[in-house]
C-alpha cells in the first residue's frame, strides 16, 4: 500500500532547520510541522503550515538583527 503526504519540501542551512524543528515540537500534541526529516539541510512540513514557518523565521531574524545607528 502506498500512502503520500501532501507537504512541502524546504531546503535551509542545518541551523534554520533547527529552528524549524524546535517550533514543531512547541505544536500542540496532534498537531505536527514537519513530516519528514529528510537530512541535514531537508525538512518535509506540511503546507498549511508554510506560512507560520516563514512568519516564525521573520520574527526570529527581527530579533537577532539590528539597524547600525550613526
Amino acid at each position: 500500500m502506498v500512502v503520500s503526504d501532501k507537504g512541502v519540501l524546504i531546503e535551509c542551512d542545518p541551523q534554520m532547520k533547527q529552528f524549524i524543528l524546535y517550533l514543531d515540537d512547541k505544536q500542540p500534541i496532534g498537531s505536527k510541522l514537519v513530516l519528514k526529516d529528510l537530512d541535514a539541510t531537508h525538512v518535509f512540513v506540511e503546507s498549511k503550515y508554510v506560512d507560520l514557518i516563514k512568519t516564525q523565521i521573520d520574527d526570529l531574524m527581527e530579533q537577532v538583527n539590528y539597524a547600525e545607528q550613526n
